[in-house]
């Protein structure tokens, strides 16, 4: 029997989200909504739409996140700089995926392009520049990018690329050098000026330091792991413990019967669900009966607590019974919650008014589980029966893939001389590679001691694991001129590395500080170190967890490809932060808006937000036809040859100077014919040509030019020559002169800036040695100070090598064991013991490599680096995740050297540095180095660094003949002419006046030192 009810003259469809016009014509009433709307009445959004409008034909919104690359601005929509069409090709062949219409050509006909950037949000305030392009000549090729402001004086910023040799796209960041500051753009409108030659260019993208950088990346670990994020995996997840309870009788879950659907009991199946779970009893089905039995040592009341795990997602509520012989069964109730973890959880049983469940149980207890449908796994030690009041569920995470602790500033003092026995035992489930001193019963105190600069209130912290214990109190005495003593609780801490949750304020008023840690009797603790923190700088941040920085390993795994994130390739982690970093950028995710005709659907890619376009449909909106078709939407090829049509009418393009009615030739005496553009006219310069004709190549326009005369319109004079039509040589020492060497008009030389004479050949004062690659000609005198007056040096170059003391160090300080084979120059170190190789790694320099080292001015550092990779894997590091390859360290500055590539991994990578201030930069700051700075790294060198990996996956690494080159008075060798000779005065000594004289001290040797005479 049925019952219906028919409801008369009511319409309930929503005006915004149905279609008017194809209301049921069968008069049911049913709504006919939107295609993106859904529910009776047309009023909800379908999974994944948003947004409900009327003006909407498809109701509701699709959404997507931009790429990192969505701040993309296409070069064939720029100009040239004197404002007419940029020339552009669009054949696949070509240029494979190129993005919009085309790519420019850039050759000798247009070798700069014009766009016009808007910018609109001021996080692009700190930008690089990222060029997609093809350079399939086969050498490297220059170029430069230039952005500026018309509104804004001063505006202007320039930067050199060097496109890589490349037939495929690819992309090109610009600057290419992480120690180069990037383009700064505040918001509005920029002008970028892009020059080069025999590159196809696709488009160009602001890249912000949003992305590049990645700051956002910083997350707090709280989700638990589950069976497929234990200790083995990638994710980062917690691994909860519970305090044990192996001290307290327990029935086993082994010898558990399992009764399902009114059968017969039975022993209850065994699985266990993964390596890491013990063996569990299945308990699946309907009318469940699980019984267990066993012999308590203890009875008397207790509490009951159950050890389990559960696939099901829904809590499952248990009856439990308690069997006493000759007594009237109890029943209590004991609820399982979702527990698909890599760890197992507890539940305790409760009575009717919720409280737990004190039972008394005899010695020969039996247990029944019953539930009309459950699903569950029991542990073999599943029922535990406690004693009243001693049981516990306290529960606290162990960190899995853990954070570092926070970074403490330099006034915060760690208490030191730990006795002898520290570290001896380290606690269970550890994560740091530090010393820990383990208090017991043996060995129940530990005294600290330090001593602070400034009196003043100090907090103490106590960083310590106790995960063996319900919180206990422990007696601290701290002698700091007062004398102080109290309690702090030690509570259950089973973390990875520690807890900080100890902390006492007390003020300090003399130097040397004492604490003292007392335990009580049979308890046990493991103590890290004891910090104080002057309580002015304190923050309770410093008691919590750092959040864990995800950005470095962005940067490293995803940023290889200009961070373009490919959705069908990148790596879950990749995408999911990319989306994050999206989202937090463009506040939220964007409406596909999607063109209604241009479209085969309404929905787009939910990471980039491509459209699925119509055929010859191009955009990510799908918004107009592709180049070479016509009648959006409905494009077609044109029907004009070679040439191209009107995209809207399909009618045939003539483009300007070309000859009708073909239209595929250029007019004489023009040149470069291209589709929209037309031809350019040659405009040779008559004086400058070989012939009286002053026709140009047709393809590239460049005109016959007379002997030292270049140009495509041959209008100059040759660089070296001058006197324009009639150039002659100029009469300069090129060493010493700029890039053009002479005034192209009156041949006057044109010198460097530390040259000078009428031929540029001569030094200026207080300076030395006229070289040609030397940007300013000639070296400046440094002499520390003491002269401005010097010489070239006579001295021959010596190498210093000695490969016997290097040592291996990686991040956290540790040195790792290495293997020298001094007969072979070479040190080697085997990683495979290594948890993270992916790591900083640096060969570091034994003492013959340091010192005064100040002769190696202008010498080289030569090395060679070999990484031996995991079979079939060589994967090299990313430019990205670069870091410094040279260190050097001495007189309070550090400074560094970076490779501009790497060999493939599978190669030796050999390492060659010019010991001059144009290879380095500051480490901290990326800034230039001077001469100056480098000269007085260089006499006091404390440390020489070595960057030993160049791949993802060493399995061990080497380093072989580490040459330094310096300077001697030899008869033969090369000559060391750019290490200076000073003139010095009388209390100096040193090639650069780097040392006193005999008996003489001081800043600048002004102070006779007297000897004391000894008598017998």
């Amino acid at each position: 029997m049925w019952r219906a009810r028919l409801v008369i003259g009511v319409n309930l469809c929503t005006g915004t989200s149905h279609l008017k016009h194809l209301k049921d014509a069968l008069g049911t009433g049913q709504c006919n909504c939107k295609p993106n709307v859904c529910s009776g009445i047309c009023n909800t959004c379908k999974e994944g739409y948003y947004n409900l409008q009327e003006q909407n034909y498809f109701g509701c919104q699709d959404h997507y996140f931009p790429d990192l690359h969505h701040l993309k601005f296409e070069i064939e929509e720029g100009t040239t700089l004197d404002g007419r069409p940029v020339r552009f090709g669009y054949s696949p062949v070509e240029f494979a995926g190129f993005s919009w219409r085309g790519y420019a050509q850039m050759s000798p006909i247009q070798t700069a392009v014009r766009l016009q950037v808007h910018v609109s949000e001021a996080d692009v305030y700190l930008t690089r520049i990222i060029l997609r392009y093809i350079n399939s000549e086969g050498s490297t090729s220059n170029g430069k990018i230039t952005a500026y402001q018309n509104s804004r004086r001063g505006s202007e910023q320039s930067k050199q690329i060097v496109f890589a040799p490349s037939v495929e796209p690819t992309f090109v960041n610009v600057p290419q050098n992480n120690f180069v500051e990037p383009f700064v753009l505040n918001p509005g409108t920029w002008t970028v000026v892009i020059e080069a030659e025999g590159i196809l260019l696709d488009y160009l993208v602001l890249l912000p330091s949003a992305y590049y950088e990645a700051p956002i990346l910083q997350m707090r670990v709280t989700d638990p792991c589950t069976y497929s994020t234990g200790y083995e995996a990638s994710q980062n997840c917690l691994l909860y413990k519970y305090l044990s309870l192996d001290s307290f009788p327990s029935i086993s879950g082994h010898d558990a019967s399992c009764r399902y659907d009114n059968h017969q009991p039975r022993p209850c199946q065994m699985e266990r669900i993964t390596p890491r779970h013990p063996d569990m009893a299945i308990c699946s089905g309907n009318d469940i009966n699980v019984q267990l039995r066993g012999r308590l040592s203890s009875p008397g009341d207790s509490v009951l607590v159950v050890e389990y795990s559960s696939e099901e997602e829904t809590p499952q509520t248990l009856a439990v019974t308690i069997n006493t012989p000759g007594a009237r069964a109890h029943q209590y109730t004991v609820t399982l919650v979702h527990c698909k973890y890599s760890f197992l959880c507890r539940a305790v049983a409760i009575d009717g008014q919720n409280r737990v469940a004190v039972l008394s149980v005899p010695a020969d207890a039996g247990v029944q589980l019953i539930s009309d449908r459950a699903s569950f796994f029991l542990t073999p030690s599943n029922s535990l029966v406690l004693k009243d009041g001693q049981g516990t569920s306290v529960q606290e995470p162990i960190l899995a893939s853990p954070p570092d602790a926070p970074p403490l500033a330099p006034e915060h003092h760690y208490l030191a001389d730990s006795p002898l026995w520290a570290g001896l035992d380290r606690p269970p489930n550890v994560a740091d590679n530090a010393e820990h001193i383990r208090l017991d019963s043996q060995q129940n105190a530990a005294v600290y001691s330090t001593r602070v600069h400034s009196l003043e209130k100090y907090v103490f912290i106590i960083h310590y694991h106790q995960p063996l214990h319900p919180t206990y109190a422990v007696q601290v005495y701290i002698n700091a001129g007062r004398i102080w003593q109290g309690q702090a609780n030690a509570s259950f801490c089973p973390h990875g590395y520690g807890c900080r949750n100890v902390q006492i304020n007390l003020d300090v008023t003399d130097h040397e500080v004492f604490i003292t840690v007392q335990i009580p009797d049979g308890k046990t603790l493991w103590l890290d170190y004891v910090m104080m923190v002057p309580e002015r700088s304190f923050h309770h941040n410093y008691l919590k967890e750092e959040a864990l920085d995800k950005s470095y390993d962005f940067i490293s795994n995803c940023g290889q490809n200009s961070f373009y994130i490919n959705p069908s390739t990148a790596s879950p982690f990749c995408l999911s932060s990319a989306v994050s970093m999206s989202a937090f950028f463009n506040n939220g995710a964007l409406p596909c808006a999607c063109h209604e005709v241009g479209t085969e659907s309404d929905t787009c890619d939910a990471f980039g937000g491509q459209c699925r376009c119509r055929a010859n449909v191009i955009g990510r909106d799908c918004s107009m036809c592709a180049t070479g078709y016509w009648g959006f939407p409905n494009c077609r090829p044109c029907n004009c040859g070679t040439r191209l049509c009107e995209p809207v009418t399909g009618d045939c393009i003539c483009p300007p100077r070309t000859v009708l009615p073909e239209c595929t030739q250029c007019e004489p005496q023009t040149f470069g014919c291209h589709p929209v553009v037309g031809c350019e006219v040659c405009n040779c310069s008559r004086p400058g040509v070989t012939t009286p004709d002053t026709s140009c190549d047709t393809q590239s326009g460049q005109c016959r030019c007379k002997d030292n005369i270049i140009g495509r319109q041959c209008e100059r004079c040759a660089s070296g020559f001058y006197g324009y039509p009639n150039c002659r040589a100029c009469d300069c020492n090129e060493a010493g002169t700029e890039e053009d060497v002479c005034n192209s008009f009156t041949g006057q030389c044109l010198c460097k800036e530390n040259v000078q004479g009428p031929r540029c050949d001569q030094c200026r004062v207080g300076t030395f040695h006229l070289y040609p690659t030397n940007p300013k000609g000639c070296t400046s005198c440094f002499c520390f100070g003491a002269t401005d007056r010097c010489r070239s040096s006579l001295k021959r170059r010596t190498e210093a090598m000695d490969m016997k003391d290097w040592v291996l160090i990686g991040v956290d300080k540790q040195e790792l064991p290495v293997v020298a084979y001094p007969g072979q120059d070479l040190v080697e170190a085997d990683l495979s013991d290594v948890l993270d190789v992916y790591q900083d790694l640096h060969w570091h320099a034994p003492k013959a490599y340091l010192g005064d080292t100040v002769s190696s001015y202008g010498g080289y550092l030569r090395y060679r680096l070999h990484t031996q990779t995991m079979r079939g894997n060589t994967l090299s590091l990313p430019s990205e995740a670069s870091r410094p390859d040279i260190i050097l360290k001495g007189n309070q500055m550090t400074l560094v050297f970076m490779e501009r590539e790497y060999s493939s991994p599978e190669e030796p990578h050999l390492g060659i540095v010019h010991m001059v201030e144009g290879s380095f930069r500051h480490a901290q700051t990326g800034y230039s180095v001077s001469r100056e700075e480098l000269m007085m790294v260089l006499v006091g060198l404390e440390s020489l660094q070595i960057r030993a990996l160049h791949s993802q996956s060493a399995h061990s690494v080497s380093l072989r003949a580490a040459v330094l080159e310096g300077a001697r008075t030899l008869p033969v060798g090369r000559h060391a002419n750019n290490v200076e000779i000073c003139m010095c005065p009388a209390n100096y000594l040193g090639d650069s006046c780097q040392n006193c004289r005999h008996n003489t001290a001081g800043e600048h040797c002004e102070v006779t030192v007297k000897r004391k005479s000894c008598t017998i």
